[in-house]
């Protein structure tokens, strides 16, 4: 969902997910980015949530496949909610394993990003508007 930006408006757009997520201590949230994004956005994520910081390798779509990676090994049985912070395709298949297992799937995204297949798993949408790209 943040795409090649830089730690201000990484921040940014990390206060308007958690917001829409409507993330609450207690919580159990997991963020992947590229080691490059992961400088600019430490201290800002540290500081605001109990989120925990997947560091994934360089290629495509390497951060979506590490937290896929972690869902993928949680009991979802133990939740009430997933909540996607991406429109990409390729979480449907978790949203889809989420509802089998009674979980609330919310989806967040950008306008106009939302793969049809996420949405349709999807119980809650929200799509937000990004920032601009200059604070």
């Amino acid at each position: 969902m943040l795409g090649v930006i830089d730690g201000r408006l990484a921040a940014r757009r990390f206060d308007l997910l958690l917001e829409a997520a409507r993330f609450k201590p207690g919580d159990l949230g997991y963020i992947a980015s590229n080691k490059s994004l992961w400088k600019c956005l430490a201290w800002h994520v540290c500081d605001k949530s109990n989120c925990q910081y997947v560091v994934s390798e360089r290629g495509q779509d390497s951060a979506d496949l590490a937290l896929l990676d972690r869902a993928r090994n949680l009991d979802l049985s133990t939740f009430d909610r997933l909540v996607i912070g991406s429109g990409d395709g390729i979480f449907a298949e978790i949203a889809y394993d989420a509802g089998q297992a009674g979980l609330s799937t919310v989806v967040i995204a950008n306008s106009g990003s939302l793969a049809g297949h996420l949405r349709y798993f999807a119980d809650e949408v929200v799509e937000l508007t990004p920032p601009p790209l200059r604070p």
